[in-house]
């Protein structure tokens, strides 16, 4: 395995890698067994975000040991909130499962059911194969089991498939939102790692200022800078100037240092601040003998 790239979609590319070792807020270990924890149940679940070649000889000492590091969007794949809905969705999917059961029987011994629920009404017939198409997709991309089991012996019109009006407007809502969360997810995901972009450009920035012997920048400049590349990516968000220069002190640990007259608030590169007090000392002592 790469130690060096991130141990989830085996990448050094995009955002910046994370490692666990270097977070000062709790145990890395904790963090790896975690991890490795989650991981484990989503394989009970067969709901896998993505293919890891993480083996079961792999352990959070291991970890540690190897200092693995991992990009944060691919470390969220893995969150609590995630695992908590793979296992409401393996609950949902056997309760589908339930309703097949009795719904085939019911169907085998009479065909005025519906399809969907079980249940016998008022029921309308399937007259298109554009009713069948539609269905199909909704249920492929909901990754319904239950009615994608029932679909598989043939064509609704084929089957005789009859439904309630009301069921087949529940699964059309369904799948609306199966969408649109779909889009957001992707979108959030795209966002977070334009923002993590942005924030390296703002890194290099700094770090280009060292190498043209500056080493004062205002935190106003920087959040004006970081807001702007942002923009450029089109995203639009009120970003925290507290929060970004903490951020920027935890990325230049013992190197920078933060200075304020009350109204404006400096971020002084130690070199910077050395160079400062040079000048003050030979201003205060060597220049009034000149």
């Amino acid at each position: 395995m790469d130690w060096s790239s991130c141990i989830i979609c085996g990448s050094r590319k995009g955002e910046p890698l994370r490692c666990p070792v270097d977070s000062p807020h709790k145990g890395c270990e904790q963090v790896y067994k975690a991890f490795l924890q989650n991981v484990e149940q989503f394989k009970e679940f067969d709901a896998l975000p993505v293919n890891l070649k993480i083996g079961p000889e792999v352990s959070f000492e291991l970890l540690a040991k190897s200092r693995a590091s991992w990009h944060k969007s691919c470390h969220l794949k893995f969150s609590n909130s995630k695992l908590e809905r793979a296992r409401n969705k393996r609950k949902s999917d056997d309760n589908q499962d339930e309703t097949l059961t009795r719904v085939r029987g019911q169907f085998l011994s009479s065909k005025a059911v519906c399809l969907f629920c079980g249940e016998t009404g008022d029921l309308h017939e399937v007259m298109t194969l554009e009713v069948d198409e539609k269905v199909r997709k909704m249920a492929t991309d909901l990754q319904d089991s239950a009615l994608l089991k029932h679909l598989a012996g043939g064509d609704m019109i084929a089957i005789e498939a009859k439904y309630h009006k009301k069921c087949m407007t529940n699964l059309t809502n369904r799948h609306r939102a199966f969408l649109r969360q779909s889009q957001d997810c992707q979108s959030g995901e795209e966002d977070e790692k334009n923002e993590g972009i942005a924030f390296v450009e703002l890194i290099s920035f700094m770090e280009s200022f060292i190498d043209d012997g500056k080493y004062v920048l205002t935190l106003t400049e920087l959040h004006q800078l970081y807001i702007n590349r942002l923009q450029d990516c089109g995203i639009k968000k009120e970003v925290n100037g507290t929060r970004l220069k903490s951020r920027i002190l935890t990325h230049f640990p013992g190197k920078l240092q933060e200075q304020s007259d009350g109204k404006t608030v400096l971020q002084v590169f130690n070199e910077g601040m050395a160079s400062i007090l040079r000048e003050e000392l030979w201003n205060m002592i060597m220049k009034p003998m000149l």
